[in-house]
């Protein structure tokens, strides 16, 4: 590149560049600035939308509230519901309430419609005698309506409730309802219920005020777990088809955080693919997500236009400086390019060339400085040799170190490599313990939530469900309600709390059927010190719990003979005895659960002995035979031991008789 060129190119980094560079900076400042205040300004209006829509529902909810606390409402159920509809006083009664009710439905600004419900679930009065009148919400076509909904929900808890909107057939439109309990002093007689229409919400979703020419505010809702619906009429809903259910995760990242439950604000896509600035809610009242977005395009019209005006200046300045860098490079390259010449030739081998001193200025000064330095070169150049060799030599001893430094790490990759191979290794054997678990336990994972996320195939087999219908489920699903709520609460507290929980459950399988299992859940811990997956693993005991059930049975039998009864352990440790047995041993039941039979026998033998023993009667199945055992206060007493192997519990069932007064 000429020295020209390149005068020219560091005139314009010094002149021009840290001109581009502050107007760039303080054209970011201002868009930082502009995008904080219209953010603001969205999420205001977002909370406002939000209040307005609360404000709505709690002085509708509040005016359910006292149509179903008047006397109004309390005679009104007894007197319609008593009356034979075709009689002359049902329709005179009728006619009253249509006239109390007329100023709250008439004109549609409160109510769509007004219910009077009995306590069995009958519509006994509609304003507006649709299909659902005269029908029931318990069993009737429309029980699983919304309506029906808020009804059951305000018949169960005697509280008001506050449906969602949702398509509502007799009505032909999206409604949602408001249900209070009518009480006739502590008694339960029936609900007051009024519809509401989705154009006043429609009416704040609507509003356009301060949201400028591309303002707009959508509102959808979850229909499932998979799918969401748009509610609020938006610009472009019939070209881009947002009248029907859309995946869930195909929705524009903001209103799939309102929908989440969570509120906030920043630029984004929204349905269209077009950035905007939003601002996000939840609705908790009626389940909806609600997004208030203007057009980035519009918000920043200012900024845009800011940014065309500073690149023409920047593009002008360039110009200008451009031809005023390249003209008074000229008068300098010139005197340099003779220069460049005398130091070509000097590489070369001439040392004796010597540049033109009579340039003006410094550039003059420069070539008798040059010159000065040619002399001096001369000189350095015969010491140079000297130099070589002595650098040869460093450099001998840097390649000695660099061959040390590269047989340290040949060493250190052969140490990677190992680890490697260890660390392949601890995989194959973490595998094949997962594989050894899921043979032999039962293994499910829970997410915080208490949906099942995982099932292995002992889990399936026991419950008798697959893998797909236990996939999402709580563990209700096997609830057999053998224990009682205290139970699961104390062990939901102890997981939830970090701790591991042991514990044995009963529960119910597809089939009906009962079986025991011996449970350990243990709670997967996140980086915030809270769990975020429990993992249970599980022993199917049914057989010991039958066993000990039968055990139980038996136990009563024992406790009223008078033979003395034993069970032990294949070491013959003694696990029960009966309270006969106390009586002929001078022991209480506690001290013999704590003996061996060998602290029994009053003839001497030894561990081997009772040993051998054992294992015949394992062998034989069953023995009977006479002995000698030792009352607590030392005197001996003869005895007649009948004794079977129990295979299932691995123990032995021994009854003892005193034979003494026999002797």
């Amino acid at each position: 590149m000429k020295i020209s060129t390149r005068m020219l190119l560091l005139f314009l980094l010094v002149a021009v560049l840290p001109l581009a560079l502050f107007s760039y900076f303080n054209l970011r400042q201002d868009e930082t600035t502009l995008r904080t205040e219209v953010l603001n300004r969205v999420s205001d209006l977002a909370d406002k939308k939000a209040m307005q829509v609360k404000d709505y529902l709690n002085e509708r909810t509040r005016q359910v509230r006292t149509l179903a606390d008047s006397r109004l409402a309390q005679q009104g159920l007894s007197r319609i519901y008593q009356e034979n509809r075709d009689s002359g006083k049902y329709r005179q009664a009728m006619r009253e309430f249509d006239r109390e009710l007329t100023s709250m439905v008439e004109d549609g600004s409160l109510f769509y419609d007004i219910f009077l419900i009995t306590a069995q679930g009958e519509i006994v009065y509609s304003y507006k005698r649709e299909a659902d009148f005269a029908t029931n919400l318990l069993d009737g076509p429309y029980r699983d309506t919304q309506l029906a909904e808020a009804f059951r929900e305000s018949r169960m808890t005697l509280e008001s409730s506050l449906s969602t909107f949702e398509f509502y057939a007799p009505s032909s439109q999206p409604a949602a309802f408001i249900s209070a309990p009518v009480m006739r002093g502590d008694v339960f007689i029936g609900v007051a219920a009024a519809q509401l229409t989705i154009s006043k919400i429609y009416e704040v979703a609507g509003d356009r005020v301060a949201m400028g020419k591309s303002g707009e505010t959508v509102l959808a809702r979850r229909v499932d777990r998979q799918n969401v619906m748009y509610f609020a009429p938006l610009n472009r809903e019939l070209e881009l088809g947002l009248l029907k259910p859309r995946e869930f995760a195909k929705v524009p990242y903001i209103m799939r955080q309102a929908l989440s439950g969570t509120g906030g604000h920043d630029v984004a896509a929204d349905y269209r693919g077009v950035q905007v600035a939003a601002a996000w809610r939840f609705l908790p009242e009626l389940d909806l997500g609600m997004v208030v977005k203007i057009d980035a395009d519009e918000v920043f019209d200012s900024i845009n236009r800011q940014r065309i005006i500073l690149l023409q200046v920047l593009a002008g300045l360039l110009l200008f400086a451009g031809l005023a860098a390249y003209y008074f490079g000229r008068q300098i390259s010139q005197p340099l390019k003779g220069l460049s010449q005398v130091v070509g030739d000097m590489a070369m081998g001439q040392l004796n060339r010597r540049a033109d001193e009579s340039a003006p200025g410094e550039l003059g000064l420069f070539a008798q400085a040059f010159n000065r330095m040619a002399e001096r070169l001369q000189d350095i150049y015969r010491t140079l040799e000297d130099r070589v060799e002595e650098r040869t030599r460093d450099l001998n001893v840097s390649n000695e170190q660099l061959q040390e430094e590269i047989i340290e790490r040949e060493q250190i990759e052969a140490s990677l490599r190992d680890s490697r191979e260890h660390l392949h290794a601890a995989l194959e054997d973490l595998h094949y313990q997962k594989f050894a678990l899921d043979e032999h336990a039962i293994v499910a994972t829970t997410n915080v939530q208490g949906a099942i996320t995982y099932a292995n195939k002992r889990f399936c087999e026991i419950s008798g469900y697959t893998q797909q219908e236990l996939i999402g489920q709580d563990h209700r699903i096997l609830n057999s309600g053998t224990h009682p709520k205290e139970f699961f609460r104390d062990m939901y507290r102890t997981i939830a709390a970090g701790k591991v929980w042991n514990g044995e459950i009963c529960n119910r399988a597809k089939d009906g059927r009962l079986y025991w299992v011996l449970t350990t859940i243990v709670p997967y811990m996140g980086i915030d010190g809270k769990p975020f997956q429990y993992i249970a693993i599980r022993t199917d005991i049914t057989a010991r719990k039958q066993h000990e059930l039968a055990l139980q049975l038996h136990k009563k039998v024992l406790d009223v003979t008078s033979d003395g009864f034993w069970l032990t352990d294949v070491q013959g440790n003694l696990l029960m005895a009966n309270q006969a047995y106390a009586d002929i041993s001078g022991y209480s039941i506690d001290e013999l659960t704590h003996m061996h039979i060998s602290q029994l026998e009053a003839k001497e033998k030894s561990l081997d002995e009772v040993k051998a023993h054992i294992v015949k009667i394992i062998a034989e199945g069953s023995d009977q035979f006479e002995t000698r055992h030792r009352h607590k206060d030392g005197h001996e007493i003869d005895i007649e031991i009948t004794t079977s192997y129990l295979p299932e519990s691995q123990q032995f069932a021994v009854f003892a008789r005193d034979i003494s007064e026999r002797k």
